[in-house]
Parts: C-alpha cells; structure tokens; sequence
C-alpha cells in the first residue's frame, strides 16, 4: 500500500486528477487510480515524512474497509457455512500484500458481485463485478466462471443481465478516465512491457540470474487465461453434471 501510494508525487504535483503527469492512472487500473488520487488528496499539507505517515494512515483505513467487506461479503456468501469466511479473515497475504498494494480493493469488489449473485440479483452481480474488473483485471475469471454457469444451466435471462451490468460499469468508468483526459488503457500497456512482479513464479529465475524478456511473459500469461478458458468451455460441453459447483443457492 505505502509502495502504491507513495511512489506519486505530491497531491499538487497532480491537481488536475488521477490520470494527470505522473498520477496513478498511468499504471493502476481506472478505479484504483481514482482512491489512490482521492487518498493522497485526503493528506494535509506538511512535511515530506508527515505527508508520508498520514497518506499510510489513510491507506491503512481503506484496506481495513476493504478486508472487513470482503470478510462480511464472504460470510453472507457461505450461507450454510459462514465460519468459512475466517479463512478471508486469517489469511497471511493480508499482512504482506495489503501493505504493498490496493489489491484488496478489487477483492472487495468481487466478493460483493459473488455475494449479489447468490442473491439471485445477476443485474447488481455484474455491475459489482463489472467494478472489481476496473479495479483489478483478475475478476474478469469470476465472470468467465459465471458466465458458462449460465451457458450450463441455459439461464439466459440471467447471462443478459450479468453481461450488461459488467459493460454498463465497464463504459461508464473507461469513459470518466477519457473524459478526464486519462487513457484507461495504458495501465494494460505497461503490464505488456513490464517484467515478473510480486508474486509471479517466474520472478525466482530472475532472482536466480535468468532474465526472461517480458514479452514472452506476457504470451505466456495470456495463454493460461486462454487454456483455462477452454477447459473450463470443453468440461462444461462434455460434463456439465460436474464441471463447476452447484449454485450458491
């Protein structure tokens, strides 16, 4: 977290919005873009280190927000087993990662989308997924995974509207970041040309001495969103009894 927020210049090096010189929409996705500028717009003016210890403050309170809906979300979820939800609770990741990033932002956000479809409310589902996805791009699986639920169970009222609520949201915040002079796309640009990171497992060759170009990286990636994608089309086609799990309900 203190990494993300940080690593922009002051809040009136950017008053023009997130997407202005080195604002963070040039490498976070639109609506993390949008709460890291609004956080660092919530800092007072001060010294550098004071400026520093409350933009971590700040930051530190929406990941508490964020863990403490994605948690409750969880819960309400698992309605049969809600206990569950402490695995969310007690998970080390959030110790580490939460301190790096706003990742859990996005988490937050899906967990609501899959807590509105086990509500039967597909339109709402896909809105709050449609946010997670501009958020963090990973949700785009949850909504994969639904989709062909649908395609399984020939739910296809259902289908139209968690489709129209993920690109209702989709547009709607790709057109604030153009409005507001952003390009929504270059985080996905930077991603492309950029090496492993926290987390990849191709990040050990590099610390061991094997540079992979991140091209290759990135075809590599693309291709086991592509494969799983395709089980998951060939077990729903061939075994729909169990490709996935039952609905929530």
């Amino acid at each position: 977290m203190a990494g993300l927020l940080l690593r922009y210049p002051d809040r009136r090096g950017h008053p023009g919005g997130p997407w202005a010189s080195g604002g963070p929409g040039q490498s976070q996705p639109v609506l993390t873009a949008i709460l890291t500028w609004l956080a660092r717009k919530a800092v007072p003016g001060g010294s550098s280190l004071e400026q520093q210890q409350m933009l971590f403050a700040v930051g530190a309170v929406i990941v508490v927000v964020c863990i403490a809906l994605t948690v409750t979300a969880t819960a309400a979820t698992l309605r049969n087993t809600p206990w569950l939800a402490a695995h969310v609770a007690l998970s080390p990741v959030l110790i580490t990662a939460s301190m790096v990033s706003l990742d859990v932002f996005g988490v937050a956000l899906a967990s609501l989308g899959l807590w509105a479809w086990a509500r039967h409310r597909p339109l709402l589902a896909g809105a709050l997924l449609g946010a997670a996805v501009m958020a963090r791009s990973y949700p785009l699986i949850f909504v994969a995974v639904l989709v062909l639920l649908c395609v399984r169970d020939g739910r296809r009222h259902d289908l139209a509207r968690l489709i129209a609520g993920v690109l209702a949201v989709c547009a709607i915040c790709i057109g604030v970041a153009v409005a507001l002079g952003g390009r929504p796309f270059a985080p996905y640009a930077a991603w492309n040309d950029a090496g492993p990171g926290y987390g990849s497992v191709w990040l050990l060759l590099q610390i061991a001495g094997v540079n992979i170009p991140a091209h290759p990286l990135t075809v590599i990636a693309v291709a086991g969103w592509v494969i799983a994608l395709l089980v998951g089309v060939i077990a729903v086609r061939l075994r729909p009894d169990v490709a996935f799990a039952p609905w929530p309900w």
